[in-house]
């Protein structure tokens, strides 16, 4: 309603007489300013901004936040003129145009001076008015020489340049915003010493500065002008307008420096320099916002009421949206929660787009709480969200992987009056349904968004895809995909990573193949995301096939992925870093550590996006300790400090690996020692003690065996074997899990301890299980004096053990009811104890 009668008033205004302007300014000023932001129609602001005082920030500020449209700046003399466009070359348009007004000023000035000089030859007097007129004219047209002509017109009848002669020009050339023949005429004018006032500094500040958007610095002249007459004493007082013109083209060259030296003049100032207000404040947040200087933007925004302004919504709009410009990772949330609070306290009217964007800030830098606390304070300000303030919050929870309260929120946005979800939301619930691995509920949820009439689209469908991946379901992933093509749902990039990537994780290596084909086949674009998640899927089943006796590929799947690596090079795509270390990672599963070094090598001589990392490191590492090539791993070892990547758990023990299957005992129990020794270093786990006790178990020998006792002593002071918790007496203790070198220095470690605290014997009770070991396939076991291969049940070596290392042996038995135990008798331990002692 209030659209439509601005609409028809302007329409009016635009033919009839003021009695209509008259009108608007008594309806724009009973109506409310927010509802005049939002229902005023361009064609009325003209006439608001020329018939009103008002800054007519407000009318445009709530459509500048969400359209790109040029905002207004302030107001010069009663001219409105834009300046915050970026220095640049004019366009074709803007030339012709521009062309088109200087040919109209030049045709006005010809044919003006046709009949001044027509008037003059017939004898008729010349006033001193028509003459500053011609004067002016020519002055603002550039045409000098037409200038001279009318100066000795003038002289011929009897009258000279005077003050309104020079004003007249300075005039003349503002209204076509020629500042530099401005500049010129002020020269004239001091050096005809012409007393100068303040309304004539700012004429010519103000026409360099219209000039100067396609003349870049000639504000600067601008502000020689301003600080001459701040040192000078110059009668009149200056008009804040000039000063934000030049802030204006300060902010166009992103000179945010002297635009605060400029309003620290205006601030220190105590006579002729105005004191700075709100719109002069506002330029100069738009030059620091465009410089990219926003952390002193916001700084200068919050001191504002101490200063004694009252920041304005479009004060915040500046600011705001550029501190969350391209901040993609959330990484300025807490920036924007502080702006949010600081209009709360202003009492500046909040906007709903301002309060999602701030909310999904937060989402994106995983800070739910806080993202539910704007909600809040929402609330409290009795502003209603929309469905975008659900999909921000929603999104929180999926990031964070907060099930529970996104299907909590999805709930109370269907409760909404007058909205309600969308794909959006939908697919942001499913989202935070992966991390739970809730795949059921997902596809409920995909179901009630069909029955809800909403129009589904690729991304929905790849959520429910990659809950599907997360819970191992293959399967359902390909029915959604054909559910994609029966729904005329076209499938993306996305959605294909995430089918090959269910695949994957399953093993299904073979089918992610062949649906990386299918990509190609249907000239679908593949990108590195693609190609990573098939390379991926490989590696995945390498991994499992490596621990999987029944399974003889392992040779063809590191072949397989130095194919599909190929592939890429091939369509032009270069291999990341995942691509590299996934591809790595299969060569070490398959023990090819030549082909892993030689893609370290590769990705050494890349570009530095692809430079190898902590994971292709490893994963080489691993290669070379299958194969037992230690030198090579130590080489890459040393390498990784060469290139100042920080060692972890996982790249010692792969080198420690390299050293037990390459038969180096002693550097093995050096790496121990080398990591016990660092008190705020990486400390072994229990990998790297089932390591280092297999390369001295191997090694025989008695030093060997002592070395063993130690390292095994270490590991359980440090809790890494053996906890307090896990033992329920000295007497009973639980082994099962251990690998077969790891229980033997365990036998050896309890008894040793039993000799050493007590001389009270019982009956000594080590749990092992029945099933056996395959965790430790290639151990070498002792067995009646030789070494041999085996998968001994733990159970049988426990007892092999107490029979060959103790002397005089420890006989056990095996009780009829328990056949996961190992039971050595009392009197045969306080036999085995006499002789130690």
């Amino acid at each position: 309603m209030i659209r439509k009668t601005c609409t028809r008033i302007a329409i009016s205004a635009s033919i009839c007489n003021q009695f209509w302007r008259l009108l608007i300014v008594v309806l724009i000023s009973n109506l409310n300013i927010e509802t005049v932001a939002f229902t005023l129609p361009t064609t009325v602001i003209g006439i608001v901004r020329k018939e009103t005082r008002l800054d007519p920030s407000w009318i445009t500020s709530r459509r500048c936040m969400l359209k790109n449209v040029p905002r207004w700046t302030k107001t010069e003399l009663g001219v409105t003129q834009d300046f915050t466009s970026q220095p640049r070359r004019q366009t074709a348009v803007e030339k012709r145009n521009q062309d088109f007004k200087d040919q109209r000023l030049k045709d006005k000035m010809k044919r003006k001076l046709e009949k001044f000089t027509l008037k003059h030859n017939k004898g008729e007097d010349l006033p001193q008015v028509e003459c500053d007129a011609m004067i002016g004219i020519c002055a603002a047209a550039n045409e000098w020489e037409n200038y001279s002509q009318v100066v000795v017109l003038m002289e011929k009848n009897g009258l000279s340049l005077q003050e309104t002669s020079y004003r007249q020009c300075l005039h003349e050339c503002f209204s076509v915003g020629n500042g530099v023949s401005a500049k010129e005429i002020f020269d004239k004018m001091q050096a005809a010493e012409i007393k100068i006032n303040a309304n004539d500094i700012q004429l010519v500040v103000l026409a360099l500065c219209r000039q100067n958007t396609y003349q870049p610095g000639l504000w600067k002249e601008g502000l020689q002008l301003l600080q001459f007459a701040g040192k000078n004493d110059i009668a009149g007082e200056m008009k804040i307008e000039a000063y934000n013109a030049i802030l204006s083209a300060m902010d166009n060259e992103k000179k945010w420096q002297d635009a605060l030296s400029l309003v620290n003049m205006m601030k220190e100032s105590k006579k002729f320099h105005p004191r700075p207000n709100i719109s002069t404040y506002h330029n100069v947040l738009s030059v620091l916002v465009s410089s990219k200087k926003v952390e002193r933007a916001k700084d200068l925004l919050l001191s504002l009421p101490k200063q004694g302004i009252n920041p304005s919504m479009y004060s915040y709009e500046i600011v705001l949206p550029a501190l969350m410009q391209n901040d993609h990772r959330g990484k300025n949330w807490r920036q924007a929660v502080e702006l949010l609070k600081s209009m709360v306290e202003n009492r500046v009217p909040i906007p709903i787009e301002m309060y999602n964007r701030v909310i999904s800030s937060c989402s994106k830098a995983r800070k739910t709480n806080e993202a539910m606390s704007v909600f809040a304070l929402m609330k409290e300000q009795k502003m209603k969200p929309d469905t975008v303030t659900y999909n921000s919050l929603i999104s929180a929870c999926a990031n964070d992987g907060l099930a529970r309260d996104a299907l909590r929120l999805l709930e109370k946005c269907k409760e909404e009056e007058g909205f309600g979800p969308d794909v959006i939301t939908y697919t942001n619930t499913i989202r935070a349904c992966a991390k739970s691995k809730m795949s059921t509920k997902a596809l409920q949820l995909l179901d009630d968004a069909k029955k809800a009439g909403i129009s589904l689209d690729a991304f929905i469908y790849t959520a429910v895809i990659n809950v599907c991946a997360k819970d191992r379901k293959w399967r359902m992933s390909l029915d959604l995909l054909k559910d994609m093509k029966k729904n005329n749902v076209i499938a993306n990039q996305h959605t294909y990573s995430a089918v090959i990537n269910a695949l994957g994780n399953c093993g299904e290596w073979e089918r992610a193949v062949e649906m990386l084909n299918q990509m190609k086949e249907k000239g679908m674009q593949i990108n590195v995301i693609t190609y990573n998640s098939a390379i991926a899927a490989i590696a995945k089943a390498s991994r499992r096939s490596m621990h999987d006796e029944s399974s003889s590929n392992t040779e063809e799947l590191w072949k397989r992925a130095l194919d599909v690596l190929d592939e890429m090079k091939s369509d032009r795509l270069w291999p990341d870093k995942y691509s590299y270390s996934s591809a790595i990672s299969c060569c070490a599963s398959a023990a090819r550590y030549r082909e892993a070094i030689d893609l370290i090598r590769v990705m050494q001589n890349g570009p530095a996006k692809i430079r190898p990392n902590k994971i292709a490191y490893t994963g080489a590492i691993t290669a070379c300790a299958r194969a037992g090539e230690w030198e090579h791993a130590l080489e890459l070892f040393n390498e990784m400090q060469d290139d100042h990547i920080r060692y972890d758990v996982f790249v010692y023990n792969a080198l420690i690996s390299s050293f037990t299957n390459g038969g180096k005992p002693d550097m093995a129990f050096g790496m121990w020692h080398e990591m016990c020794s660092k008190p705020r270093g990486i400390q072994p786990d229990v990998i790297t003690l089932t390591n280092v006790v297999a390369s001295l178990e191997r090694a025989k020998g008695k030093d060997n065996l002592s070395k063993m006792d130690s390292v095994f002593q270490d590991a359980v002071e440090r809790q890494i074997i053996l906890p307090d918790d896990s033992m329920d007496t000295m007497w009973e203790i639980d082994l099962s899990g251990m690998s077969l070198p790891v229980a033997r220095a365990a036998c050896r470690y309890i008894m040793q301890r039993l000799f050493q605290v007590t001389s009270e014997c019982q009956d000594l009770m080590l749990i092992t299980g029945v099933g056996k070991n395959h965790l430790n396939q290639g151990i070498d076991v002792i067995t009646d004096g030789d070494s041999k291969r085996s998968n001994t049940a733990l159970r049988e070596y426990v007892r092999e053990i107490l029979r060959q290392d103790f002397d005089p042996p420890l006989y056990s038995s095996i009780p009829n009811n328990a056949a996961g135990i190992v039971q050595v008798n009392k009197d045969i331990i306080e036999q085995w104890m006499e002789k130690q002692r």
